[in-house]
């Protein structure tokens, strides 16, 4: 059996990641991406993106997401 502390700690991150994520949803724009000529960017002002790069606005809504597919299969099991 796990300490009470182990536990505890293991909720207070699950808390806190579910907030962040939260937090990173909010702060995401809606709307998607499109690029320019040089591959930069421009529904989201990041202009400089090397190639294979993904926009940032990309990769935080894949982050959201990836978390929303996560808690779904856990609800599921």
């Amino acid at each position: 059996m796990k300490p009470v502390r182990a536990v505890i700690a293991s909720w207070l991150l699950r808390e806190q990641l579910a907030a962040a994520i939260r937090l990173i949803n909010d702060l995401t724009d809606p709307d998607d991406c499109w690029f320019d000529h040089h591959g930069g960017c421009q529904a989201h002002g990041y202009l400089s993106l090397e190639p294979g790069e993904k926009c940032p606005q990309r990769e935080a809504k894949e982050m959201v997401e990836a978390h929303r597919a996560l808690i779904e299969d856990g609800l599921r099991d």
